[in-house]
């Protein structure tokens, strides 16, 4: 459960890189992206982008939805950052990609390294 006032900014590779922020310089996503998607089976997988209104807020992680029925937007309070606040960062490591899904389309998420510290959103 999220402490009140904060909202999840991406989906983290383990439980302790889930990151969450609050304040006036992030804003509530209002709707949601669709970046890639497989069916396979009876079920599902969908990577996502938060999204909002308002053009300077800016996704810094992605969410996603695996082995549902259906293509299910996340039900999660997803977060967007003010574009005055981020910085170009440089990517670290491949932490998932889709090779061998079969998926018609290519998806390569990567670690971010900000100084010493590798973040995973």
């Amino acid at each position: 459960e999220l402490q009140e006032g904060f909202l999840l900014l991406g989906h983290g590779y383990q439980a302790v890189d889930i990151v969450l922020a609050g304040g006036s310089m992030v804003k509530q996503a209002t709707s949601w992206r669709k970046v890639w998607a497989l069916h396979k089976g009876d079920n599902d997988f969908v990577v996502w982008l938060p999204a909002c209104d308002d053009p300077d807020y800016v996704a810094v992680g992605v969410f996603f939805t695996f082995k549902t029925r259906g293509v299910q937007e996340p039900r999660v309070p997803a977060g967007l950052v003010h574009k005055s606040c981020c910085e170009i960062a440089k990517l670290d490591e491949t932490a998932w990609t889709d090779a061998g899904t079969g998926a018609s389309t290519d998806l390569t998420l990567n670690r971010v390294m900000w100084g010493n510290q590798v973040m995973n959103l």
